[in-house]
């Protein structure tokens, strides 16, 4: 008998919440570092927001909460985490909606533009063609002037994917304390069957290719994690 969908998502939520709640990858300097470009990209008018892989939307939510924001957007293939989203964006007065489905399928549904264009450790869960592609239905939908930020994990310069599973593996055995052997092993489980990153040079080609101009890269001090900042001409 397969276990309930439901279950197996707040399971995996809870061990990702200690995750955050350790830093293991970085979430305390990847927020401050988006507060900082959007504080600065929000002064000049309201957000309008689409952010896709939005999981729970803690971290996006924390950021913008004192923002001028007008609407929001979230894309996600869990209505569980959505359920959890709609509590933690309850505090912003503005337009909030969601739905649910593929990421990458569900962008070419929509009609309107957004001027801010969010995704956070999402994109690598795509093959590369879907990666490409996705970058290129990213741009469509940001608005003239529009951000698109990019935060995920990263491979090193020349790293294989195999490479990288297997350092992955090694410093989550090694070094994340605060989770279970049970729930170490799980984390490790998604990883070797559902993370597919590349270099942050990478990224950086597709988006300039796809038209976006460059504003920022800003790497995690563990060097393993990434933001990358573009903005549509």
């Amino acid at each position: 008998m397969k276990e309930d969908p439901s279950l197996i998502f707040i399971h995996n939520w809870k061990i990702y919440r200690k995750v955050i709640e350790s830093d293991y990858m970085s979430h305390r300097q990847i927020g401050s570092i988006t507060r900082n470009v959007l504080t600065t990209f929000s002064a000049s008018g309201p957000l309008d927001i689409l952010d896709l892989g939005c999981g729970d939307a803690d971290q996006l939510a924390t950021v913008i909460r004192e923002m001028n924001v007008s609407s929001y957007t979230g894309i996600d293939l869990s209505p569980q985490a959505i359920e959890i989203a709609k509590t933690n964006l309850s505090p912003l007065s503005c337009s909030i909606s969601f739905r649910i489905g593929k990421m990458e399928e569900e962008i070419k549904l929509l009609k309107k533009e957004y001027n801010l264009i969010f995704s956070s450790f999402a994109i690598h869960h795509l093959w590369d063609e879907q990666k490409q592609s996705f970058i290129e239905e990213c741009f469509r939908r940001t608005s003239s002037n529009g951000l698109f930020m990019l935060i995920d994990i990263k491979r090193q310069p020349g790293q294989t994917i195999e490479q990288y599973k297997s350092a992955y593996t090694h410093l989550i055995r090694s070094e994340w304390h605060q989770l279970s052997s049970l729930e170490k092993e799980s984390i490790i489980a998604h990883l070797q069957e559902c993370d597919f990153p590349v270099e942050m040079a990478t990224y950086t080609q597709w988006a300039l290719g796809s038209g976006f101009q460059f504003i920022e890269e800003a790497l995690t001090e563990d060097l393993r994690h990434g933001l990358l900042v573009f903005k549509k001409p």
